[in-house]
């Protein structure tokens, strides 16, 4: 099955002419595959390793969801907060601000919408950035939608989320999450903040030029600003820790780090998004089905790079696949897995 999952995985590789890709894939808590292969940059010559660490953007989302599940167990957040406890010092430019809950920003129905411009030239490394980008928010945005009407996939909801972490742990976003979360799981070479990891281990982004060629770009996404719902840092090898923590998580033997029932909340079903791969969305982790496997995780999806996180629900695996290229090229690859998992009759 390994052999099968990796010639697999190499070959679409190659068909698609992705520069580099990891994959790690996890089976009852040991990592059955640990693929890396191509470039980290093309024409470099350096090879992808399972330490290169890739921008996984939207994988973000389920650390921070489960940085808010934490303070709901501390006591610190409940669910139907009102947002705008945390920012008691802002007055909003729409009304319809005073109706939006944490759980509202959780499940992507505040009314939020997406990011316009992460401005990823010209990023922001100082503390006061994210509260700052919050606070404007809250000021000048209008919403698309009454909190609760309808669901619509908002960065700038996770990013509310992330200022609320901070708000109510007295720590910076980017502390919260590495002392719950990343550090007792292991993640020793992935990072939060852009200036904390080794410039040696990252990838470059790629992305297609107006000729359809591929090129490498100088910009890496990084914005202090939208850490929250896109900058997380990893690689393959950090990346199994994680899913065997969370794999752990579900089977609630992790108490002191996250209730069993808190991780169940994150990612039960709220709304469907209209989509078929992911086809429901929780409070932190989107939902699906493919002939029969029930799987729960996320997807990243931004200038130069791509990544996808899941977990499955009835056969305990874990699946992670992160390329440095532009389009939306992954979930086909993770279905393909899926099959030959399904050929095996685990």
């Amino acid at each position: 099955m390994t052999t099968s999952i990796e010639n697999f995985v190499t070959d679409h590789r190659a068909q698609l002419g992705i520069p580099g890709l990891a994959l790690a894939i996890n089976l009852d808590d040991e990592t059955i595959v640990d693929l890396a292969i191509g470039e980290k940059r093309l024409g470099c010559g350096e090879e992808v390793t399972g330490r290169t660490c890739f921008h996984m953007a939207s994988v973000t989302k389920p650390f921070t969801s489960l940085g808010i599940m934490k303070l709901i167990e501390e006591k610190k957040v409940a669910l139907h907060d009102p947002v705008l406890s945390f920012f008691n010092d802002r007055t909003p430019l729409d009304q319809r601000f005073h109706d939006m809950t944490v759980q509202h920003l959780l499940s992507h129905t505040s009314g939020l919408g997406d990011v316009e411009d992460f401005e990823w030239e010209s990023p922001r490394f100082d503390e006061d950035a994210l509260s700052e980008h919050v606070h404007g928010l809250i000021g000048g945005y209008e919403l698309n939608n009454p909190p609760g009407e309808s669901y619509d996939y908002s960065d700038l909801g996770y990013e509310t989320l992330g200022a609320i972490i901070a708000s109510a742990s007295s720590k910076t976003y980017e502390e919260y999450i590495y002392d719950s979360f990343m550090k007792p799981a292991g993640m020793t070479n992935s990072a939060l903040c852009y200036a904390e990891t080794n410039p040696l281990d990252l990838a470059s982004s790629h992305l297609h030029n107006n000729k359809g060629e591929l090129d490498p770009s100088d910009v890496f996404p990084y914005n202090r600003r939208h850490t929250p719902s896109s900058t997380l840092c990893s690689c393959s090898e950090d990346m199994a820790k994680w899913m065997r923590f969370c794999q752990k998580l579900d089977r609630g033997t992790l108490p002191k780090i996250l209730d069993k029932k808190s991780f169940k909340a994150a990612r039960e079903k709220t709304n469907n998004t209209g989509g078929t791969f992911w086809s429901e969305v929780g409070q932190g982790f989107f939902r699906g089905e493919y002939r029969g496997i029930s799987y729960y995780g996320h997807e990243g999806s931004d200038e130069g790079f791509r990544a996808i996180m899941v977990l499955t629900e009835n056969i305990n695996c874990g699946i992670t696949l992160i390329s440095n290229m532009d389009g939306d090229n992954l979930k086909p690859i993770v279905e393909g897995i899926f099959e030959i998992l399904l050929a095996t009759e685990l």
